[in-house]
C-alpha cells in the first residue's frame, strides 16, 4: 500500500516537469514511507486515505488546481496530525 501511495502522489506531481523537485519529493516520500505504513495499517486510515485520493484525482481530472491543492494540503496535514496524535496518546501500540 505504501508503494502505491507513493506512486499515486508522484504521478500527480510529475506534470510539473521539474525533475529536481520531483527527486526531492520522491526522497521525502521514501523517508516517510514507514510512517505512512503505520498510518494506513495500525491506525485504520486506509479508507479515509482512499476517499481523499479519489477526491484529489477528481479535482485533477476537472483541472481544478486550486481545489486539488486544498485537498492535498488537508490530506497531508490530517494524516500527519493523526499519526502524531497516536504517538503522543499511546506510543502506537501494534494491532494484533
Amino acid at each position: 500500500m505504501g508503494a502505491l501511495n507513493g506512486d499515486f502522489h508522484l504521478a500527480l506531481y510529475d506534470a510539473c516537469g521539474n525533475h529536481r523537485l520531483l527527486s526531492l519529493i520522491e526522497a521525502h516520500h521514501n523517508a516517510a514511507d514507514r510512517y505512512v505504513r503505520i498510518l494506513l495499517s495500525n491506525l485504520d486510515y486506509r479508507n479515509r486515505s482512499q476517499t481523499e485520493h479519489r477526491d484529489l484525482l477528481a479535482a485533477c481530472r476537472r483541472r481544478d488546481g486550486d481545489k486539488a491543492t486544498r485537498i492535498l494540503r488537508q490530506h497531508l496535514r490530517e494524516g500527519s496530525e493523526t499519526l502524531v496524535s497516536a504517538i503522543r496518546e499511546d506510543g502506537l501500540s501494534r494491532k494484533s
